[in-house]
C-alpha cells in the first residue's frame, strides 16, 4: 500500500510541476483573444466611412470597458 501511495504521489507531483503545457495554453488563449478583438472591430466597422472609423473604435472600446466595470 505504501509503495502504491509513493508511486501515485510521484506521478501527481510530476504532472503538477510540468508547466510547459500551461504556458503554451496561455499563449494560445492570448492569440485567440487578439483574433476575437480584430474580428469584433471589423464587424463593428463594416460599412462605415474612413472618418467614422476612429470614433467607432473609441465608442466600442468605451462600451467594452464600461461593461467590464459593471
Amino acid at each position: 500500500m505504501l509503495k502504491w501511495y509513493v508511486h501515485f504521489t510521484e506521478k501527481v507531483r510530476t504532472a503538477v510541476d510540468n508547466e510547459k503545457g500551461a504556458v503554451s495554453m496561455e499563449w494560445i488563449m492570448i492569440g485567440l483573444l487578439a483574433v476575437a478583438v480584430v474580428a469584433a472591430i471589423i464587424t463593428a466597422l463594416e460599412g462605415r466611412s474612413a472618418d467614422g472609423i476612429a470614433t467607432a473604435i473609441i465608442n466600442k472600446l468605451a462600451d467594452f470597458i464600461n461593461k467590464i466595470g459593471g
